[in-house]
């Protein structure tokens, strides 16, 4: 059975990742690895360095969503920051303040979510604000429902958050 493509020790709040694209990657790769997801965390940091030099994955409301395949990821896992200090990812509204990064195995097979369904999943969200309550209560173990924005037919996080990271 697949686990939680994201659980309470893949999320950092209010943390202080470094100034650089290359710390706040190197340090979200650490939370992969230390929930042994990941065999060597620069093995998954650098392709996540190498795509986001190729061009920044900033998108509107002040996140980013570096993303790579590594053979060092064992399962397909989402990692999350909320900055204390934002942090430059190219994004068109400035410095992100959020950050998502998808770790997914080399060679595919397994389910894991694509930049896009983030993306799709926090545009229109108002950087999240809808989805924060939804958030809080996924991250600390007390899910109580679903995300407030579901009904609107534009969230994905549920199922994003779901074992296989596909919307649903």
């Amino acid at each position: 059975m697949a686990s939680d493509i994201i659980r309470t020790d893949l999320v950092a709040l209010d943390a202080d990742l470094g100034t650089s694209v290359e710390s706040v990657i190197t340090q979200l790769a650490t939370l992969v690895h230390d929930a042994g997801r990941a065999s060597n965390v620069e093995e998954l940091a650098r392709p996540a360095i190498e795509r986001e030099a190729q061009a920044g994955t900033g998108v509107p409301g002040k996140v980013a969503i570096p993303h790579c395949r590594s053979a060092a990821v064992s399962e397909p896992t989402l990692a999350f920051a909320r900055l204390s200090q934002a942090v430059d990812f190219a994004g068109p509204d400035g410095d992100a303040e959020l950050v998502f990064l998808i770790a997914a195995p080399e060679g595919g097979g397994k389910a894991a979510p694509d930049r896009r369904d983030v993306q799709r999943c926090i545009s229109g969200h108002g950087r999240l604000t809808e989805c924060a309550p939804f958030l809080r209560d996924r991250f600390w173990g007390r899910m109580a429902g679903q995300c407030p924005c579901a009904d609107s037919g534009r969230c994905q996080l549920p199922g994003l958050l779901r074992s296989g990271g596909r919307p649903g």
